[in-house]
């Protein structure tokens, strides 16, 4: 009988439950199981890193795009054999989940995530990432644009307000980019962030990407 935390690798044959396809070979680690079925219980497999970084492309695309968990699986212990541990450290792991989840998590948004995806890979560094949409911004969108207030209301601007955004100011990681803009006859500045787009079109297109981006990041 398995028990907990015991190496196992997906028998000949055996298909994905979801989409199908056959998975023989998927090795991990059982992480639970469920004898509610005595003649066949379940077991929740955490995959490896070597079968999280082989996994079909298809496979993957689908799993974020229709959020299914590509982490793990549950099938039947008849599905399963016993296999040898082949140095799966959390380290390696943790890095090729990484690289997947940057590789992947837009699949769901369609155009608008291909086209978060490309801001992002056009960017050689992370750490260089927002002041990279600045420039984005700054080049792709037609100004003035504008935009409801949906921050928390202050001495300068209500929640729910129309406000003018006339310019991009500063970038930071505390608030992303900042934009100046036109209220009531007065210059504030405010997070992108905190604002929704009044009308969404090939001109403002990048606003509404970063401000996606942001909130998701």
């Amino acid at each position: 009988m398995f028990k907990i935390n015991d190496i196992i690798t997906v028998k000949p044959g055996v298909e994905d439950p979801d989409f199908g396809g056959d998975i023989g070979g998927w090795q991990g680690r059982i992480t639970e199981i469920d004898t509610g079925n005595p003649d066949d219980p379940l077991v929740t497999i955490e995959w490896d890193a070597h079968t999280l970084k082989n996994m079909p492309k298809d496979y993957l695309k689908r799993c974020f795009k229709e959020g299914y968990d590509h982490e793990v699986m549950v099938l039947g212990l008849s599905d399963v054999m016993p296999a040898a541990n082949r140095s799966n450290t959390d380290d390696n792991r943790a890095t090729v989940l990484e690289s997947l989840d940057k590789e992947y998590k837009w699949e769901d948004l369609g155009e608008q995530g291909l086209r978060i995806k490309a801001v992002e890979d056009a960017c050689e560094h992370d750490y260089a990432l927002m002041n990279h949409w600045f420039e984005y911004l700054e080049e792709h969108v037609t100004l003035p644009v504008k935009a409801k207030y949906i921050g928390e209301s202050s001495i300068n601007v209500h929640h729910g307000t129309i406000i003018e955004i006339n310019g991009f100011e500063d970038a930071n990681d505390d608030f992303g980019v900042i934009a100046s803009a036109k209220y009531q006859r007065r210059w504030i500045q405010v997070p992108l962030c905190d604002l929704e787009i009044v009308e969404i079109s090939p001109e403002t297109q990048a606003l509404d990407d970063y401000i996606v981006w942001y909130v998701n990041r």
